[in-house]
């Protein structure tokens, strides 16, 4: 960014996706950035946070409750492909490349699919604890891989919070009017 010119005025990060872990590594290693704004911040659950009983208990918004069964139904049943590319890759690639169905397959199940995973194994929190700039979360509720406000609260972690009924994990196709509306209100309260 500093070759660009914004190693003086600064900039602002945005990341959704491994563009979330992106953006924060950005902020984390360079005084420049300013802000980080994301859009998908899958983390694990906060110690001495027991989800089940939570929504037992009525912790969560509806919508939350949703996300967070889709997310566990995603990682106990759907990321056998992300397996295969983690020990088999040149496998998974001759299976996509050998046929225009194979890979039509694959580009529909990450469409459809992919935009509901959630890594049980991310711990989200140490890397963000490295941020010192501001960050912004937008939840698209169709994205499942969310992270409750309670526990973003909990751990100190964004300054600021947003929740945007349509749109999911490709939010900027998807409602680009309302992705570029939140990054622009967090900005602008910063």
């Amino acid at each position: 960014m500093h070759l660009l010119g914004f190693g003086a005025t600064g900039y602002v990060a945005q990341g959704g996706d491994l563009g979330s872990a992106i953006a924060s590594y950005i902020a984390a290693g360079d005084p420049a950035c300013r802000m980080v704004h994301l859009n998908m911040l899958c983390m694990v659950p906060p110690e001495g946070v027991d989800v089940v009983a939570d929504i037992a208990n009525g912790v969560y918004r509806d919508a939350e409750v949703r996300s967070l069964r889709a997310a566990k139904e995603i990682t106990t049943r759907g990321l056998a492909y992300a397996a295969l590319q983690d020990t088999k890759p040149a496998t998974a690639g001759y299976v996509v490349g050998s046929n225009p169905v194979s890979l039509l397959a694959c580009y529909y199940s990450s469409q459809w699919c992919y935009r509901r995973s959630l890594s049980e194994g991310v711990r989200t929190s140490e890397w963000l604890a490295t941020v010192r700039a501001p960050i912004g979360y937008t939840w698209f509720e169709g994205e499942a891989p969310m992270s409750p406000k309670k526990w973003l609260d909990r751990l100190g972690m964004a300054k600021w919070y947003s929740t945007n009924a349509k749109g999911g994990h490709f939010a900027a196709l998807e409602q680009p009017e309302d992705f570029w509306g939140h990054v622009t209100a967090f900005i602008n309260e910063f």
